[in-house]
């Protein structure tokens, strides 16, 4: 039920951001309803489906505040425009690298190995596969433990890229090269993008450390970003994605990609200590 919620809730952000123009524009629509001005908004000043109230209500207190609601918001048209990675189209979507609803904003409290789905931004579970995160798609708690061990590892990898993707599209300002290299210590252990290219530019199979310092240039081309993270991505699934077990998708292309990069498909990951008890 609470799944069902979380993903209505998502569906009504994005409608509603899909067509203000204020830079704040569901906070705004959100607080119209508040008459007596006091910056809290009850049951009865809610205007939004009645079922999300219990939703952002987080402490539980009976009202609505703004600091409950802005972390649930996505990024503003002029907070993206800040963005190393704005304007940047991919070559192989031919879609915006960054865009509202873009990050997946894991939630660490919903990570628990065996009781993990990854759902798209419109809420549909996805399959195991090669196919790489578009942007948007979320983490959930599920109440069984997923038998199939490729749906368990497919939501590890989750755990470990979608905050690394996010890093570099959206939050670099924010984030330093030892934080970087501390959020990357899964593809270090794994042996996966650590030979550096010879030069750094926008044909180059950049390392971990290079694409890093690739970003700080402020460049205007986001090809190597996006094979970094495309490539990381596939190889961790290679490792963790046992093909035998259960349909994977990706198919040849996939198991090719794994054998010429030496990660034969379900030969197991390399956790980070910190990690191996979870």
């Amino acid at each position: 039920m609470k799944t069902s919620l979380l993903i209505m809730l998502c569906l009504q952000l994005n409608t509603l951001g899909a067509t203000a123009p204020s830079p704040h524009p569901l906070l705004n629509d959100l607080f119209r309803g508040d008459d007596n001005n006091d910056q809290k908004i009850s049951p009865k000043e809610f205007t939004w489906p009645a079922v999300l109230f219990a939703t952002l209500d987080q402490n539980k207190d009976g009202f609505i505040t703004k600091n409950e609601i802005k972390p649930l918001l996505p990024p503003a048209p002029t907070q993206l425009k800040k963005l190393w990675a704005y304007g940047l189209i991919s070559r192989r979507t031919g879609e915006p690298l960054i865009e509202a609803y873009g990050e997946h904003k894991l939630d660490k409290t919903k990570v628990s190995y065996g009781y993990n789905q990854v759902v798209d931004r419109q809420g549909r579970v996805l399959r195991p596969g090669g196919r790489p995160l578009q942007g948007g798609e979320r983490l959930i708690l599920t109440g069984e433990f997923q038998k199939d061990s490729n749906i368990r590892e497919y939501a590890r990898v989750f755990t470990y890229m979608a905050p690394i993707r996010d890093a570099l599209l959206y939050n670099f300002s924010d984030t330093t090269k030892k934080e970087w290299l501390e959020l990357t210590q899964i593809l270090k252990i794994n042996k996966i993008k650590t030979l550096p290219a010879a030069g750094i530019g926008v044909r180059s199979i950049l390392s971990t450390e290079q694409v890093y310092d690739y970003i700080k240039r402020s460049p205007r081309e986001g090809s190597p970003v996006m094979r970094f993270l495309e490539e990381a991505e596939l190889e961790l699934k290679c490792l963790a994605l046992d093909a035998t077990k259960s349909p994977v998708g990706g198919g040849q292309n996939m198991s090719q990609h794994c054998q010429e990069h030496g990660k034969p498909m379900g030969s197991g990951l390399i956790l980070p200590a910190a990690d191996q008890k979870k």
